[in-house]
């Protein structure tokens, strides 16, 4: 199991294109690679904005908060949610046309 160095759920700043954003995805290539995808906030007009990844020595990641932990606690929750619902069909099976 691979060792990360920014915990889901901080936020962190490119230090080369100063890039901001929330670490939403996290990842360990073959070549030993680990990379971060850093989620920012909406745009002034609302709109979305596009996430990017970024190889781990190129982000300065703040310090771990309690919405980091909060992040990760409702995370599991939807993970466990979800998991229980496939074992007795879920919502999606039972929308579904059958054949």
């Amino acid at each position: 199991m691979p060792t990360f160095a920014h915990e889901l759920g901080g936020t962190a700043t490119d230090q080369i294109t100063g890039f901001v954003g929330m670490i939403v995805g996290r990842s360990e290539w073959t070549t030993g690679c680990r990379t971060y995808c850093l989620c920012p906030k909406l745009a002034k007009d609302g709109s979305y904005r596009e996430s990017q990844w970024f190889d781990e020595e190129r982000i300065h990641c703040e310090v771990a908060t309690e919405s980091a932990a909060c992040l990760r606690r409702a995370v599991n929750r939807i993970r466990e949610s979800v998991a229980g619902q496939q074992s007795i069909g879920g919502p999606i099976s039972r929308s579904m046309p059958k054949k």
